[in-house]
């Protein structure tokens, strides 16, 4: 975006409050995810591979500032909530197609959705072979 710099040399910080007592995340970012979205943002980010029939939800730092802030799966029913504490906006994205700006002081509230959805796949789809063309797994 001409005319404007990013400001990427200040520490966030994303305290998180969940049931399960998560502790804060100090990061360049953070991804919450379903185990869908596993094999795309967050394994780009060093988080794991989750397989689809595995309820949860994925909580990835990105860049962590310590060697503690690693990934975790939480279970489906986590009700994830992140605080935004830096004085700078912090951006925020669904699937990379909708954002907005979080400011200092911002509750994001994260959930599980009451709704299901069903993916229609060939009766020839293989998960794992999937995720062997996509990564080159067993490549000669």
């Amino acid at each position: 975006m001409e005319g404007k710099t990013a400001d990427y040399h200040h520490l966030k910080g994303f305290p998180v409050r969940s049931v399960d007592e998560i502790p804060n995340q100090r990061a360049d970012g953070l991804i919450v995810s379903s185990p869908t979205g596993s094999t795309a943002y967050s394994l780009s980010a060093n988080g794991p591979i989750v397989h689809p029939a595995v309820t949860g939800l994925l909580l990835v730092p990105i860049v962590p500032h310590t060697l503690s802030n690693r990934p975790i799966v939480l279970p489906q029913d986590s009700v994830i909530e992140l605080e935004v504490i830096n004085q700078h906006a912090v951006s925020v994205g669904w699937d990379m197609q909708s954002f907005f700006e979080a400011q200092e002081s911002d509750v994001l509230r994260i959930a599980r959705a009451s709704e299901k959805i069903t993916f229609l796949h060939p009766l020839s789809y293989d998960y794992y072979v999937t995720l062997r063309k996509k990564l080159g797994w067993n490549d000669e």
